[in-house]
């Protein structure tokens, strides 16, 4: 099975409603992938799958960083990657500004943790996370 295809099988089928929107490590998501299309800001594109992936596990390596998690949106085409808009670091940093200042430019909302079962407009919830004591989930959404 190649990273794709185990990438697939993990997120189930992103079409059924009652399946909560998925979170997959970092590995899982960026393994493989060199769909520009799969993440970033939707106008630009200029950064490559591995600039992100090599960001948010610098990120990750941090002690007050417990874990930074993708969640799969979509697939934009029928062989093409998956794809993302949120990426959620859980943590004990401040979001401002140091938090904010770790991360890409084109992330441009921010959801708190209560917002991971909160549905989005296509009335799905996102999977449940354990969130270590003393520690907030932060999403980082873009367009």
């Amino acid at each position: 099975m190649n990273d794709r295809d185990r990438l697939i099988a993990r997120i189930g089928s992103l079409n059924d409603p009652d399946i909560p929107r998925p979170l997959v490590s970092l590995e899982l998501f960026f393994a493989g992938n060199a769909d520009r299309n799969s993440i970033g800001e939707s106008r630009s594109r200029k950064h490559s799958p591995q600039v992100y992936f090599d960001l948010f596990r610098k990120l990750r390596s941090r002690e007050d960083v417990a874990d930074v998690l993708v969640e799969v949106t979509g697939i934009g085409t029928p062989d093409g990657w998956p794809t993302t808009d949120t990426i959620w670091v859980i943590t004990s940093l401040p979001l401002f500004p140091e938090l904010q200042r770790a991360l890409p430019d084109g992330f441009i909302d921010i959801l708190p943790d209560d917002r991971l079962t909160f549905p989005r407009l296509d009335k799905r919830p996102t999977e449940n996370i354990d969130i270590p004591v003393g520690m907030t989930a932060w999403g980082f959404y873009y367009y």
